[in-house]
This record gives C-alpha cells, structure tokens and sequence, in this order.
C-alpha cells in the first residue's frame, strides 16, 4: 500500500488519539485507504502504551503498598 504524503505521521497521531478533529481531515480519511490503515495502526499502538503504562502504574503502586506493609512490621517489633 502506497503511504499517502498529504498527511504526516504528527497529524495521523493526534487525530489518532483524539486530539485533533479537523473536518478536512476526517474527509480526507474517509477516501485514503492508506491514510485510515495508519490511523488504525497508531490507535491500536497508542492502546497498547497505555495499557503499559496502566500496568506499570499498578506495578508501582504495589510495589509502594508492600514496602509500606514492610515498613510497618519493622516499627512494631
């Protein structure tokens, strides 16, 4: 598939993750095949990072709970 060049990586990434509705935008990818597929691969990428990063947030928190819990066992002997 041909990458259209109307349109930068920038521009397919923050429309991608909802930060820029332009009506000549979203008309131009409703005809670029090429154009929707990368929209398409930065959602599925940009869906991907948070949920890492959702994960790595609760990895941390747990992480921070079981040294408090630690912390506290030490205080009480």
């Amino acid at each position: 598939m041909d990458v259209c060049k109307w349109v930068d990586e920038e521009i397919i990434e923050l429309h991608a993750m909802g930060r820029l509705e332009d009506g000549f935008i979203r008309e131009h990818f409703e005809y670029c095949k090429s154009c929707a597929a990368r929209v398409v691969e930065s959602r599925v990428w940009i869906d991907k990072l948070r949920r890492g990063l959702r994960d790595l947030q609760e990895i941390r928190e747990t992480r921070a709970e079981a040294i408090d819990d630690d912390s506290n066992r030490q205080d009480e002997s």
